[in-house]
């Protein structure tokens, strides 16, 4: 994951964002000063293929959440 996060024509906000483990609402909140509304999509809970599973660091067939989301602020999704 690090040599994708690693490019240079990606903003440094958007690379700590793709790359935390953590709250991406919360640090788009504190990167931008304002609310971050989420909005769900999707969500369902699948079993993981064999690259979620590496990626997650779980064992393959794993339930997973996979949820689409859109956040916003302020209308700017």
């Amino acid at each position: 994951m690090w040599d994708a996060l690693n490019r240079k024509d990606i903003p440094i906000c958007l690379r700590i964002c793709a790359g935390t483990d953590g709250s991406v609402t919360l640090l788009l909140e504190l990167l931008t000063g304002k609310t971050i509304h989420v909005k769900t999509l999707e969500q369902d809970v699948v079993k993981a293929e064999p690259e979620i599973a590496k990626l997650l660091e779980i064992n393959e067939g794993d339930e997973v959440n996979n949820r689409l989301v859109t956040l916003s602020a302020e209308g700017i999704v």
